[in-house]
């Protein structure tokens, strides 16, 4: 088959937890990584010697796009300038949100072009690949639950989520930079020492979960914090920023305490609102071509 749809989904962090700073400037972090149902949707086909990419979205447009970025690397790697494709991206998942739309469409395009163009580069290689484009890119590439650690791109290992959760996203309409995240957060890690003290704990108790970037965050935007105790309010189990913001999520167990919070938040006309559920299953295993 030259044409392929596939969906591309978002994630939330089950917690993250900063243990300090690395040699290499980065922050050594361990996170839980889920993937949820809410998808962007990608068309891609095989052309010859270029790469074409068109977007919904006038914010991600260009070659400075991670799904151009991603394609790319593929065919350089690989040492075929022939190699081309025709990519529509539709943008569902909000930009700037923490929850790796971007990330999830780079890790779906290096798996389906790797088998259009017949590369077929083992899983591995495409994990190697993955974590020049990003830290979440690799976790795309696997099991929809998982727990990373490194600069969040080393899988420390996969392990069950309960389907039952009601998964509430609420974006406001700000839109946050990984990078000024990461560096807000890294003042705070040397004032405090860069001490690795502060090891994540996988337990089924979500509600004593906790997202370090939040410290830096809320201060910041306040706002952000009172949508996150509006969630525990309704009876959320978990709510937290996912990733470094600025979408907020919260985990409910009954269908009528989810209900009662949607209500609540789709009548702030500003915010944007979505209810998810996770994966069971990587979307990758269910395609094939």
């Amino acid at each position: 088959m030259s044409l392929i749809r596939i969906s591309s989904p978002a994630k939330i962090n089950l917690g993250l937890k900063i243990l300090g700073l690395r040699k290499d400037g980065f922050h050594e972090v361990q996170t839980h990584l889920l993937q949820v149902d809410l998808f962007d949707n990608l068309v891609i086909s095989k052309i010859r010697g270029k790469i074409d990419i068109t977007v919904n979205n006038p914010l991600i447009r260009g070659k400075k796009n991670i799904v151009y970025k991603a394609a790319s690397l593929l065919r350089e790697k690989y040492g075929d300038t022939q190699l081309g494709a025709r990519i529509h991206l539709e943008k569902i998942i909000p930009v700037g949100a923490g929850l790796g739309g971007g990330s999830g469409n780079a890790a779906v395009v290096l798996w389906v072009l790797n088998q259009l163009w017949g590369i077929k580069y083992p899983m591995k290689k495409l994990e190697e690949l993955a974590k020049e484009l990003g830290a979440d890119v690799p976790f795309f590439l696997g099991a929809p639950s998982s727990v990373f650690t490194g600069r969040g791109d080393e899988k420390l290992f996969a392990c069950k989520f309960s389907p039952r959760y009601y998964i509430l996203i609420v974006k406001p309409p700000i839109s946050l930079s990984t990078s000024d995240v990461y560096k807000w957060s890294r003042v705070k890690v040397i004032e405090n020492g860069n001490q690795k003290n502060k090891n994540f704990k996988l337990n089924r108790r979500y509600g004593f979960r906790e997202n370090d970037l939040e410290e830096v965050v809320f201060p910041r935007f306040p706002s952000l914090k009172r949508h996150r105790n509006n969630l525990l309010k309704f009876g959320a189990e978990l709510a937290l920023l996912s990733g470094s913001g600025s979408a907020i999520f919260g985990l409910f167990t009954k269908k009528s305490d989810t209900v009662r919070a949607v209500n609540f938040f789709s009548r702030k006309k500003e915010l944007w609102v979505s209810v998810a559920r996770p994966l069971h299953k990587s979307i990758l295993k269910e395609k094939r071509f």
